[in-house]
């Protein structure tokens, strides 16, 4: 039973999770600053795990990905594409400079933050009760 209401209090986390990105996604006007999330398993494993990325930093993961492919075939200009990681370092900043405006600016994303931490804070709580 305590198994089951601990998923169920992560689902909730997920939901409110969902609701903010797309809320989100919907009122920011950059598309290179919309979040996806999915379920994905780290290489090495099978165990999914939620992964939260800004757009600018998947498509620079699958050119990053294409441009070293074409350099082991042997594609000119192949391996020529800047690395995700830095990319992500250069363009961070304007994109949490963004995501703090926008959440300023509408109090429903405010509320949904709100919302996910506290439904977090519950969910730690009951772990640490669960697994003393």
């Amino acid at each position: 039973v305590e198994g089951a209401r601990l998923s169920r209090m992560r689902e909730r986390i997920v939901a409110a999770e969902d609701r903010f990105y797309a809320l989100y996604n919907e009122l920011n006007k950059n598309d290179d600053y919309d979040v996806h999330c999915t379920n994905e398993a780290p290489l090495g494993t099978r165990f999914k795990k939620r992964i939260c990325r800004v757009e600018f930093y998947s498509r620079a993961k699958q050119e990053y990905g294409a441009s070293i492919a074409a350099m082991l075939g042997g594609v000119a200009g192949g391996g020529s594409a800047k690395s995700p990681t830095l990319i992500a370092l250069e363009r961070e900043p304007e994109y949490r400079a963004t995501m703090r405006q926008i959440v300023q600016e509408n109090p429903a994303l405010l509320r949904l933050l709100k919302e996910r931490d506290a439904l977090e804070r519950r969910y730690i709580a009951a772990r640490k009760q669960r697994f003393k």
